[in-house]
């Protein structure tokens, strides 16, 4: 019986699933990290903005002057009460589908590699090699892969 479904699992489709190569992985790293990063950005400078709007009304009223660490203390440690608006962030998020076609034309573009038929290290991927993700992607719609710049 062991043996029949080992021969099953030898010859089944999952045998033949494909290795991916360590370029293909670090460049689908790459361009996710790319895809979020705009729209992290563009809120976390928003939540920066309201901290020290908050420490700095704490400082003049003058609450923080006999606790440990101030102002910056007293509002990273409660819950602001300011309602944060990330409206004008919205349009800096990336859909999955926009992620997914952008990396099969970066791939195809870059002539990379998807499965490995022996696990040969890759050259890595700089850190210089995605192009600016978000400009990048809106031009997509309107130019071939062909005609963004090559990073």
């Amino acid at each position: 019986m062991h043996k029949i479904l080992y021969l099953l699992l030898v010859l089944s489709p999952l045998a033949e699933a494909c290795e991916l190569t360590k370029e293909y992985r670090e460049a689908r790293s790459q361009v996710v990290k790319d895809s979020r990063y705009a729209f992290e950005a563009c809120t976390s400078s928003v939540d920066a903005y309201h901290y020290w709007q908050e420490v700095a009304q704490c400082e003049k009223e003058g609450r923080g002057k006999n606790v440990g660490g101030g102002c910056q203390h007293i509002i990273a440690n409660r819950v602001s009460p300011v309602e944060r608006n990330y409206d004008h962030c919205e349009g800096l998020k990336v859909t999955t589908e926009e992620v997914k076609k952008y990396f099969e034309e970066y791939v195809k573009f870059h002539n990379i590699t998807r499965c490995s038929t022996t696990a040969t290290p890759s050259a890595s991927l700089d850190s210089q090699s995605a192009v600016p993700f978000v400009h990048s992607l809106r031009q997509l719609s309107h130019k071939s892969i062909s005609t963004l710049p090559a990073g």
